[in-house]
């Protein structure tokens, strides 16, 4: 049975039994990158790279501090590394400093600086900073509301594999947000998230693979995928999948 989608607040999930989810990704609080320096290095090693002048150790110190891994957890000097590192060009950290005064944490909150650290972080290629300066876009944060810019930052992050842009581009295309509604690329750029383990992609293309949405109607494959969304304990999709093996 075929049923319409609900057009809701970006970040505000709605459930209801399956109507495909339109919720646009916000980032996690704990995805701060530490950016790879050397796989295995304890917090000590890279203390001692940082205090040599290595820094993307400068950028992974600051992530050390801010998860609480190898030593406790302290916003402040997080903060102080990141823009650090943020002034040294280093443009992971850039959106790490940027992910604070957006979250407000270690700093007063400040959409606006949050939203130049951004566009600093993506004018200087970084993924984790075209999607977030895409979101502010999208919901009109620090900056005036551009859809048609958000849509283009999320794209050139979604090209580059970056799973929550696919997500959000997707959404986008679904609801025919800054652009003609396409369900066909709605349902590609769901299917890329799904396959990198997004758990609400992954219910969303069982719903279109139920629907025949964007997509051949497929009853097995959006089972398949249905069940993938519930092993990783998404509630719709739990709730779908229980209400089809009564």
């Amino acid at each position: 049975m075929e049923t319409a989608p609900e057009i809701i607040q970006k970040g505000k999930c709605i459930m209801k039994r399956f109507i495909l989810v339109l919720c646009l990704l916000l980032f996690s609080a704990s995805a701060y990158s530490a950016e790879s320096v050397d796989g295995g290095l304890s917090f000590e090693d890279v203390r001692r790279l940082a205090n040599s002048g290595d820094i993307r150790a400068v950028n992974a110190l600051g992530a050390m501090y801010y998860e609480g891994y190898g030593v406790k957890q302290d916003y402040a000097k997080a903060f102080e590394l990141f823009r650090k590192a943020s002034d040294g060009g280093n443009a992971t950290a850039m959106s790490n400093l940027g992910r604070m005064y957006y979250l407000g944490t270690g700093v007063g909150k400040d959409l606006k600086k949050a939203a130049e650290l951004f566009q600093k972080a993506a004018k200087n290629g970084d993924t984790e900073g075209k999607f977030m300066l895409g979101l502010l876009y999208d919901n009109g944060e620090g900056l005036k509301q551009n859809k048609e810019r958000a849509i283009e930052l999320y794209r050139e992050a979604a090209t580059s594999g970056y799973m929550r842009a696919q997500a959000n581009l997707a959404s986008m295309y679904y609801a025919g947000e800054g652009m003609k509604a396409d369900k066909e690329m709605a349902f590609y750029w769901y299917a890329k998230a799904a396959e990198q383990g997004d758990a609400q992609s992954q219910y969303n293309i069982a719903v279109m693979y139920a629907n025949g949405e964007g997509v051949q109607k497929d009853e097995a494959l959006s089972a398949e995928w249905l069940q993938k969304a519930a092993e990783q304990g998404y509630e719709p999709a739990v709730t779908e999948l229980g209400q089809r093996t009564k």
